[in-house]
């Protein structure tokens, strides 16, 4: 019977764990609750990406590719994901000519998770007027993995296998599904102000086969990113 109530009791907490665990990201106390519609945004230039693989699933040049592809699109279709999901009036990508001092600050976000962000000591000087916010994000990864297939049918684990002899015989066989896992780190911070407004972890992984176009799934990946940079923000439409 305790083994009953352990079980039940595990039920319902279950839910619970799983919903809190899913905000890996915060807004700053001030910025909660609030709508803002007049300021812009701008996102400095990305300079590098992390790609990296396992079990050797693409071929060196293949994976510059791939890396080549995702900075091309992260760098054309972020902006314009990021302004069909958010009241800013603009959003546009800048070059900072010089990098603005920064500091390394810890967070928490809403799952208990910490988070280390470089964040401007003071506000960064820009060629605009008005209410200016800044996007920046840190660790851009891409990690392409395989991972081995859960299957509850018994008859999916073994494969047929010839001996050296007329008998034939059954061998344990490994499934594999392969997948894209897109990581980075973000921060809006509000560059009228000098306050950071929220700030996150975007960790998701799209399963990927040779039927798939890369393009597609890097595009599907971008648009995620953008949804989950402005969920619940001031910014949200």
């Amino acid at each position: 019977m305790k083994n009953y109530k352990y079980y039940f009791l595990y039920i319902l907490l279950v839910p619970l764990l799983i919903s809190c665990a899913g905000r890996s990201y915060s807004i700053a106390s001030e910025y909660r609750n609030k709508k803002i519609s007049n300021s812009s945004l701008v996102i400095p230039t990305i300079d590098k990406i992390n790609i990296r693989q396992s079990d050797n699933l693409f071929e060196e040049k293949e994976l510059n590719t791939i890396e080549r592809e995702y900075f091309r699109l992260l760098s054309e279709n972020l902006k314009d994901n990021i302004k069909s999901n958010s009241t800013f009036t603009s959003v546009n990508y800048v070059e900072l000519k010089t990098k603005p001092a920064l500091e390394t600050q810890a967070f928490d976000l809403d799952n208990g998770e910490p988070v280390h962000l470089d964040v401007p000591i003071k506000p960064v000087e820009l060629n605009y007027s008005g209410n200016m916010c800044i996007l920046f994000l840190e660790g851009v990864n891409l990690t392409i993995a395989k991972e081995q297939k859960d299957t509850s049918d018994p008859a999916k684990h073994y494969s047929v296998k010839s001996t050296d002899g007329s008998d034939i015989k059954l061998a344990n066989a490994k499934f594999y599904n392969n997948y894209f896992i897109f990581e980075l780190k973000y921060l809006i911070y509000d560059n009228t102000s000098g306050k950071p407004v929220s700030y996150g972890i975007i960790s998701f992984k799209q399963k990927y086969d040779i039927q798939k176009n890369v393009e597609s799934l890097i595009k599907i990946a971008i648009e995620k990113m953008a949804n989950n940079i402005i969920k619940e923000t001031p910014f949200e439409r």
